[in-house]
């Protein structure tokens, strides 16, 4: 057996089962060593892979020597492990030291080369939500109609759902995956398209060695063209928009969006995301209420590309009409839900969309924003059913 074709994979949690096996697939010899005695599912694993050697703990450097890659788990420190001393000889030797997502990331590039299988990568990480916005992301790319994967820190782990995936033929269009600071350690070849970086706060320093080290992997996720989630609200977060150019950056936080693209918990946001759904010029839009003091202003790009119409409502009407006006804008007043969808559907033709996103709070002219929809919703009707037209 060549050198060429000997691995050592430390440490037999999932991650390093699914290496071993993805080495062993590819003609390597597999030593494997682990901190525990007998790492559970062992037994299993030397039936899987007849000429795995186990080593237990004890790793010497001669053994180091004799490989080509070395592997390490995401729960084991390259520097702070007990198996520090031979991922050190390793790089002294200029042997490569990976982990699991590295090996994914390879064989990504690997079945483009070969086939063409070009997916969207999504990634995130942060100290703290990983593992929701992972499931949202994913939720909300399947509901879109698209084949995903979540896969990562998260669980499953991403090679081996890619390596079950390719088998059986069933590769997706958009991998979402949870990384971790361990993960992202090891890992040099992944590119993510778009990826988040949702808070860097103190964490898992025994691991990293200082909180330098640990922002330094968490960063990782960044290649030079990725498409930049961040924290505005968290310095650590916003570190990683330095340098970069401002279209590939997107922030969010609890305040309003600072600018088109931005995310946030404003009414200036929801406006902007549903014009955005439409083709130019399609929209009669209804909005307006009690606005809050919030700067209309960058409502007014959206609506001269998007709304042929607007019917204006509440107490901030004459201030929104100021401010998103353009020459060409087909606009009426309403004092009531019913008057404005019957001024919007005056303005429509076939095609178009009467749209309800008010941009304001809803409590100067109705119970709350429940009582506004419903009543734009029995407007719609009762103008349906005189029109002959199903709901």
């Amino acid at each position: 057996m060549s050198v060429s074709q000997k691995v050592l994979v430390l440490g037999l949690g999932a991650s390093g089962r699914t290496a071993a096996r993805f080495y062993a697939s590819r003609g390597f010899e597999v030593l494997a060593a682990d901190t525990r005695p007998q790492p559970p599912r062992l037994d299993e694993l030397q039936k899987e892979i007849p000429n795995l050697k186990f080593l237990g703990g004890a790793v010497s450097p001669v053994i180091v020597a004799e490989v080509s890659e070395v592997m390490i788990s995401p729960g084991l420190s390259p520097e702070y492990s007990v198996f520090a001393p031979a991922v050190k000889e390793a790089k002294h030797r200029g042997i490569a030291v990976v982990g699991e997502i590295e090996l994914f990331a390879r064989e990504l590039k690997k079945l483009k080369a070969e086939t063409g299988y070009a997916p969207k990568i999504i990634g995130i990480t942060g100290t703290n939500g990983k593992t929701t916005t992972t499931m949202l992301s994913t939720a909300i790319i399947a509901e879109a109609g698209k084949s995903v994967v979540a896969a990562g820190n998260v669980g499953p782990n991403a090679l081996g759902e890619l390596e079950k995936h390719r088998q059986v033929g069933t590769l997706p269009d958009f991998w979402v995956l949870e990384l971790s600071s361990f993960q992202l350690e090891t890992t040099e070849s992944l590119h993510c398209d778009s990826a988040a970086l949702l808070n860097i706060t103190e964490d898992h320093i025994d691991w990293h060695g200082s909180m330098e080290k640990y922002a330094a992997a968490k960063r990782k996720i960044f290649s030079a063209d990725t498409v930049r989630v961040l924290n505005r609200e968290d310095p650590g977060s916003m570190l990683s928009a330095e340098g970069v150019p401002s279209d590939l950056v997107h922030t969010f936080g609890s305040d309003a969006p600072k600018k088109i693209g931005d995310f946030g918990i404003s009414d200036v946001g929801a406006v902007v995301a549903a014009l955005a759904g439409f083709g130019p010029k399609k929209v009669v839009l209804i909005l307006g209420g009690d606005g809050k003091g919030q700067d209309f202003a960058p409502l007014k790009a959206p609506i001269e590309t998007h709304a042929k119409g607007a019917v204006f409502i509440g107490r901030d009407a004459p201030l929104i009409e100021k401010e998103v006006d353009y020459p060409g804008l087909l606009k009426a007043h309403a004092k009531t839900m019913a008057e404005a969808v019957r001024e919007a559907r005056a303005m429509a033709k076939p095609g178009d969309t009467i749209l309800l996103s008010p941009a304001c709070a809803s409590w100067d002219m109705f119970k709350d924003y429940a009582d506004r929809s419903a009543q734009f919703v029995a407007a719609a009707k009762e103008i349906a059913e005189e029109e002959g037209q199903l709901c």
